[in-house]
């Protein structure tokens, strides 16, 4: 009880509410605060190489959950474990975790000036130095499309990041196995002989040369304070942004693909999730645009004016997220029945020339960004909804001016009015989900065969290839995909998020801003929306 009061007093913990159970023979408890650690796939669509680990004062400790292992959403809260120890590795016994209380102070996390360490090192095995540790300061720091100068916009100012670049440094350590743990080990000791203090810094980036055994391009912990980047690809605006997004507590921008009976709708009782489909952040799959106002609120930078909950039928008014506007309406939120989440509504409209860069013709210009989100104070991921589910790209997400969508499980109906650069205007309405019709006796007819649901995915694009065109364009073109029934185009995707479709088998991209390393790949669809695995990436600086 004095360890817990003395951790209650010098970290800001909360002693456990309920006594610590009685454990078998030969296990031991250990208490801090959970440390959930997930790598980015980006040209998979997917999450990977989950980690877990136990903070305390000193040490940090690995753990192995033998039983279900814990929600993402609990990252960065005081937990009990019980179970044994095995090397380096604490093992959890199944139902061994005792959940806690969220460290206090966890809110300010993404809020005032923050200095970051950006640490290079390569391998034993791989020397290679793919940038210099002026490029990894530009990327960082001194760009203007920097990973500081997109948190001090997207933070109306809140949040400023200044550090340093440390590196290259050689690391004993072979590449051949993803043992961060180990790597971060090694580094701590070449940085030490350097006489560097990483303790002086509140978060650090360990970067390194690619290295295909760990299947992910930037890895984090959520909230934390640490991250990691892979390759070139790591070494971006949208990864490093991404990673430290999820160190000051914020998760995916995902989107719902939706079906009724086949065929694609905006909600329905029927929903996968497209890890990374929002392609309105860098949460998502956006390469610079800016965060969410879900997120936004998960960091603590929105005042308590910017949020309305609407619990009544009526029209409301949303602004745009861009503008720096502290007692403006700027997140819009329906409660979801009784579910616990929201329908939550956002305005976009261009902004600055380096981040939200919309045109004026774009959809989320013209029209409200409809999520399902938690309440600020879980970082769980936001699902974009797909208002316009005829076509297979989530760019026209919006609900447009004159469109209504209907939620099947609460029963309100959201129209948008009329947008203006200055806000858009909805008009909301409570209704009771209508009740299912009663049975009544139809006389028996023809049974007509149901035909088979096309589930065959096309074939992954062949030959992939980029090539350097005139004034920074970059030539693509690839051998088609094959399909049971036929392939109805292909997407593009640059740094994992998608630029371009064509039913062709090529197509020339025109790359905006400076020259700088991107990575390109190409995925088929057929007409019910079925993918084909990712083309092979190709890396080329236009």
């Amino acid at each position: 009880a004095i360890l817990i009061a003395l951790l209650a007093g010098l970290t800001g913990w909360t002693a456990f509410t309920a006594a610590a159970p009685e454990i078998p023979p030969g296990q031991q408890t250990l208490e801090g605060i959970l440390d959930i650690r997930h790598g980015d796939d980006f040209t998979s669509g997917r999450v990977t190489g989950y980690a877990y680990f136990l903070r305390s004062p000193g040490r940090e400790t690995e753990l192995v959950f033998e039983g279900a292992a814990p929600d993402d959403s609990v990252s960065g809260t005081q937990v009990r474990v019980h179970g044994v120890r095995q090397g380096d590795k604490f093992f959890v016994a199944a139902g061994g975790t005792q959940h806690g209380s969220s460290p206090s102070g966890s809110s300010s996390v993404a809020t005032g000036a923050k200095r970051v360490a950006i640490v290079l090192f390569n391998f034993s095995n791989d020397a290679s130095q793919p940038y210099t540790p002026a490029f990894a300061s530009g990327v960082a720091f001194t760009n203007s499309n920097s990973v500081a100068a997109y948190y001090a916009e997207t933070s109306w100012g809140q949040l400023t990041l200044t550090g340093d670049v440390f590196g290259w440094y050689t690391i004993p350590d072979r590449s051949d196995t993803c043992a961060v743990g180990a790597w971060a080990t090694s580094v701590t000791t070449a940085v030490a002989a350097a006489s560097i203090d990483l303790g002086l810094y509140d978060n650090v980036v360990y970067a390194f040369p690619y290295a295909a055994s760990c299947a992910w391009s930037g890895k984090a912990s959520m909230p934390g304070r640490t991250s990691w980047l892979n390759g070139t690809s790591g070494m971006s605006l949208h990864t490093m942004a991404h990673e430290l997004g999820h160190n000051f507590r914020t998760h995916h921008a995902s989107a719902l693909n939706c079906t009724e009976g086949g065929v694609r709708v905006a909600l329905s009782q029927t929903c996968t999730v497209s890890e990374y489909g929002d392609p309105f952040s860098v949460m998502g799959g956006a390469s610079h645009y800016q965060h969410t106002n879900f997120s936004r609120g998960n960091f603590g930078w929105l005042s308590n004016a910017n949020t309305l909950t609407a619990t009544a039928s009526g029209d409301y008014s949303v602004r745009p997220i861009e503008n720096d506007d502290p007692t403006g309406i700027q997140v819009l939120r329906i409660p979801r029945a009784d579910t616990g989440l929201y329908l939550t509504l956002e305005f976009r409209q261009p902004f600055g020339t380096s981040f939200d860069t919309f045109s004026a013709t774009d959809p989320v210009t013209n029209g409200v960004t409809v999520r399902l989100t938690a309440d600020y104070s879980a970082p769980s991921q936001t699902r974009l909804i797909d208002s316009t589910p005829a076509t297979l790209s989530f760019a026209d997400a919006p609900l447009a001016v004159g469109q209504t969508l209907m939620d099947p499980v609460s029963g309100v109906s959201i129209t948008t009015v009329g947008v203006s650069s200055s806000g858009a205007s909805v008009r909301i309405s409570f209704g009771a989900v209508p009740p299912a019709p009663s049975p009544t006796a139809t006389p028996t007819a023809t049974a007509v065969p149901t035909p088979t649901p096309d589930t065959e995915a096309p074939t992954t694009p062949g030959q992939f290839n980029a090539a350097l065109g005139r004034g920074k364009k970059v030539v693509l073109s690839w051998t088609a995909s094959s399909d049971n029934v036929a392939v109805a185009g292909y997407w593009i995707f640059r740094d994992g998020a998608q630029v371009a479709s064509t039913s062709g088998t090529s197509l020339t991209d025109a790359v905006p801003g400076k020259s700088a390393m991107h990575t390109y790949y190409v995925v088929a669809y057929d007409a019910v929306g079925n993918l084909s695995p990712p083309s092979d990436a190709v890396t080329i600086r236009p």
